[in-house]
């Protein structure tokens, strides 16, 4: 059994502008909010981006702080080992 199904459209005048008309703007809008999206993306990721430096120079800030406080104190070491070491004549 063979079904044959014929589609008649029947096109108003003016209906088909119309809808070319709204698509536009659908396509519009919807090509507005993705750019918003992505704006909003943008901005996280720059904001991400300046997280990440301000950690790096914390890091360098903390380590070269952290590696004076140990040469310092490994220099009040000697010292103090000198004054316990016993004197040559």
């Amino acid at each position: 059994m063979v079904v044959v199904a014929e589609v008649v459209v029947v096109v108003v005048p003016g209906v088909a502008d119309e809808v070319a008309e709204v698509a536009g703007k659908v396509k519009l809008v919807t090509l507005d909010a993705q750019q918003a999206e992505l704006e909003v993306r943008l901005k996280a990721v720059q904001t991400e981006l300046l997280a990440k430096q301000l950690e790096k120079t914390l890091l360098a800030r903390t380590t070269a702080s952290r590696k004076a406080v140990i040469l310092h104190g490994s220099v009040r070491m000697r010292e103090l080992r000198g004054g316990d070491a016993p004197k040559h004549k």
